[in-house]
């Protein structure tokens, strides 16, 4: 859900390596005081409908804010996000509805990768920080609350060496590999005979 919104400005050529949100479990305090309310509005209902306008109007309130509250942090999560392409790294970082700020770093621009795991829930959850020094305007570019982010900087990394080999390069139509084209040539000569393949490669050098 809202892939579109973190593909939507992608540059031409440029490959969608992996897409990656908050870790659930990190807002977990979020999750319980949306239920809290939720919970509370409907164990309070008997009495409070028993008082009339006034504890329909607060039954009403306490769950409002309860499901409010709740789909805010859902939207929120699901507008946060990492996307790791052929060419960058995008953090999209929404702290509201209308606070947003996305930072990026090319792939070459990037000269460290780092992670940290702080604190005891962390630890537990194994959720954490990644960390990219860069030699952009923005030198240092922090992700926070992934789940295993060994695995986010080590596929980052990855991804770097692939750019640096040229592996997201685009090739020209009709243009192939040496390993395509010794194929082709493997598949003639199985199909006109070792003799008359021979031949052909003599009347090629004379």
């Amino acid at each position: 859900m809202f892939k579109s919104y973190f593909t939507k400005n992608l540059k031409e050529d440029e490959e969608v390596i992996r897409i990656v949100r908050i870790y659930p479990l990190a807002l977990i305090n979020q999750i319980v005081v949306s239920l809290f309310f939720i919970l509370l509005a409907f164990f309070l209902m008997f009495i409070l409908f028993r008082q009339g306008t006034w504890g329909i109007i607060l039954f009403s309130l306490l769950l409002a804010f309860g499901v409010i509250y709740g789909v805010r942090q859902w939207i929120i999560w699901s507008l946060n996000g990492i996307v790791v392409t052929s060419k960058r790294i995008i953090d999209f970082d929404q702290k509201g509805f209308f606070d947003r700020t996305v930072s990026e770093s090319s792939l070459d621009k990037i000269q460290d990768v780092s992670y940290e795991i702080k604190g005891p829930s962390q630890t537990m959850l194994n959720y954490g920080s990644v960390k990219l020094q860069t030699a952009s305007t923005t030198p240092v570019l922090e992700i926070h609350r992934v789940h295993q982010p060994h695995k986010l900087q080590q596929l980052i990394t990855e991804t770097q060496q692939r750019y640096a080999r040229g592996e997201f390069d685009k090739k020209d139509e009709g243009e192939m590999s040496a390993t395509e084209l010794l194929e082709v040539v493997r598949q003639i000569r199985a199909e006109i005979g070792e003799e008359e393949f021979a031949k052909i490669l003599k009347k090629r050098k004379e």
